[in-house]
């Protein structure tokens, strides 16, 4: 009897122990642990050979908490704006990036720009925005209805 016990207490173990590895593996996937782990958009390169549509931009660094932590936002922007917004994230500290940093006078991070060539504009978004998914609907929205605004063609004067 007592080797019974012993047997189901021992199989009850093993099996949960098993379950535990096999959630640890499928359910808790490895998080990213810095912002260019989230492979989120395209290179400026490519994202400026279409004009037509507005460049959301992201400076970052690897070891910036603050970006990791706004990261979860930008996954989620590009998805829902993927076809009105190219998204782009600059590796601010990469040495390859160091003209767009420069051109773009990035001193802190995160720093995100609404960049859009076809209208050679660009526009920096507020700290304040990132606070919120919302407000960088407001923000991004906003920027599309202007855009609209400025690109109608105006009526001929007589």
């Amino acid at each position: 009897m007592r080797k019974t016990v012993i047997l189901i207490i021992l199989s009850v173990f093993i099996a949960s122990l098993g379950g535990y590895f096999a959630y640890a593996k499928f359910a808790g996937a490895k998080k990213p642990t810095k912002p260019s782990e989230y492979h989120i958009g395209i290179s400026m390169d490519s994202a400026l050979q279409t004009p037509d549509r507005p460049i959301l931009a992201m400076f970052y660094a690897d070891w910036c908490t603050y970006c990791l932590r706004f990261m979860p936002t930008m996954k989620k922007l590009s998805e829902e704006y993927a076809d009105k917004y190219n998204f782009v994230m600059i590796d601010a500290e990469s040495a390859d990036n160091l003209d767009l940093v420069k051109q773009y006078r990035i001193s802190g991070f995160p720093s995100l720009f609404i960049i859009d060539a076809e209208i050679d504009n660009q526009v920096s978004l507020p700290i304040s925005s990132y606070q919120s998914i919302e407000y960088m609907r407001e923000d991004m929205d906003r920027y599309l209805r202007v855009k609209k605004l400025m690109t109608c063609e105006k009526p001929k004067e007589e």
